[in-house]
């Protein structure tokens, strides 16, 4: 169902997304015959690429197989783990962006892709993903929020590998929906101490921006992707 994938090089230095998964993907319907009561039905697979630890520099161990040591785990949802619990962390912070990421390019109810949209393949374009929506003063904005943010979380004695997960969730409010509700719970928190720090003009200025952040933190994850 997986496959490890080498680093392409193109005529431009690009770094390609170090692991595939083979994903399904589900729409919600009616039980037949029941009102008010749904299931999932699968409509499709997308093959879509992830990155590891690796990807963005961080040298961290996976689980090994019990039964084969020589191999890496493979978790039923068909993703490799990390030894240690804070890196597999960080691990399913990155893996719930790139599928959030993924999600919105579909067709709704279906495994294609709307027109003009690609599934990222490298860590430029997973990088780059949202930032070209919205007009110039949304997106000057958008930027001085998240630099804003960015500062306090630097207050926060956090490594820089979660300082960079945090400030990422922050900006990709699909991706921060699709975490459990513990952690939807510590980033609802860290938000309303952000928020505290901020002065009267500038959170007046932010406000839109934040509450559609607090609104992703609801609890509640999507089981159908």
């Amino acid at each position: 169902m997986t496959e490890q994938v080498k680093t392409a090089v193109a005529v431009s230095v690009v770094t390609a997304l170090s692991f595939i998964l083979e994903m399904s993907v589900s729409k919600k319907v009616a039980k037949l015959g029941k009102v008010d009561e749904f299931e999932y039905e699968e409509v499709g697979k997308i093959r879509l690429p992830l990155p590891l630890l690796s990807d963005f520099g961080i040298v961290a161990p996976m689980k090994k197989d019990e039964k084969d040591p020589t191999k890496d785990f493979i978790g039923e949802d068909g993703l490799p783990s990390y030894a240690d619990e804070k890196m597999d962390w960080l691990f399913g912070a990155a893996v719930a962006m790139a599928k959030a990421q993924a999600r919105n390019k579909l067709i709704s109810g279906t495994a294609e892709l709307k027109d003009g949209k690609k599934i990222a393949a490298t860590m430029e374009e997973l990088i780059a993903e949202g930032e070209r929506v919205g007009n110039k003063e949304a997106l000057m904005l958008r930027h001085e929020i998240r630099k804003s943010f960015a500062a306090f979380v630097g207050t926060l004695g956090k490594t820089a590998q979660t300082q960079a997960v945090l400030v990422g969730l922050f900006s990709n409010k699909e991706a921060l929906a699709l975490q459990d509700d513990v952690n939807k719970g510590k980033f609802k928190a860290y938000l309303g101490q952000y928020a505290e720090t901020l002065e009267e003009k500038d959170l007046e200025r932010y406000s839109k921006f934040l509450t559609t952040v607090d609104e992703a933190c609801a609890p509640g994850t999507p089981s159908d992707f």
